[in-house]
């Protein structure tokens, strides 16, 4: 099999992981049935076997942001218009006391289950928007690299000093917070 067609279905599988697709499952331009999951975009589809990747291990064993109840109920609720928001946030709370109290709470739910708004205040009060990247500026930026003084068209030297200028917006790093807080966020995970 082509790297490419490993990549394929690798990214099949996250979808299939993120959307917590079980048995048949028809949303937007992923077709899952059975084994077979298909993606379909612009009248191109691409499929994949799962049982491919019988052998592999898990991708993720976190049972909030790669697994379980709580990720599903999440995303077949639509609490949020982007279905990569939930797992975008930072737990307020280690992983286990997250998942020990929403077991507590659909408990006392009973047979009707949570409803939306429940659903919505447990996520509120147990999950946080994290702040992994901050910016940053490299230690040797200037505004007036070397190498502009190369470049004798003036046109070509301005597009260059402009397009330099624009490391001050794509300079990032990681936020202090996710490494003293690695078990909080799925970046830990990666």
């Amino acid at each position: 099999m082509s790297l490419v067609q490993h990549c394929v279905n690798y990214a099949l599988v996250f979808l299939l992981v993120a959307s917590q697709c079980t048995a048949s499952y028809i949303r937007n331009d992923v077709i899952v049935r059975g084994n077979v999951v298909t993606l379909k975009k612009k009248g191109q589809s691409l499929t994949s076997d799962l049982r491919l990747f019988e052998d592999l291990p898990p991708i993720c064993e976190s049972q909030i942001y790669c697994q379980g109840e709580l990720l599903k109920d999440v995303q077949l609720a639509r609490i949020f218009e982007d279905s990569k928001t939930f797992v975008d946030k930072k737990l307020k709370f280690p992983e286990r006391e997250i998942l020990q109290r929403y077991q507590a709470l659909k408990g006392n739910a009973g047979k009707e289950g949570l409803t939306k708004k429940e659903l919505e205040k447990f996520v509120e009060d147990n999950f946080e928007e994290a702040e992994e990247l901050e910016n940053w500026l490299p230690p040797d930026f200037t505004d007036r690299p070397a190498l502009a003084s190369l470049v004798a068209d003036w046109k070509y030297k301005k597009w260059l000093l402009l397009l330099n200028q624009i490391w001050k917006q794509l300079g990032k790093k990681m936020n202090i917070d996710v490494l003293v807080n690695a078990d909080r966020t799925l970046t830990h995970l990666c």
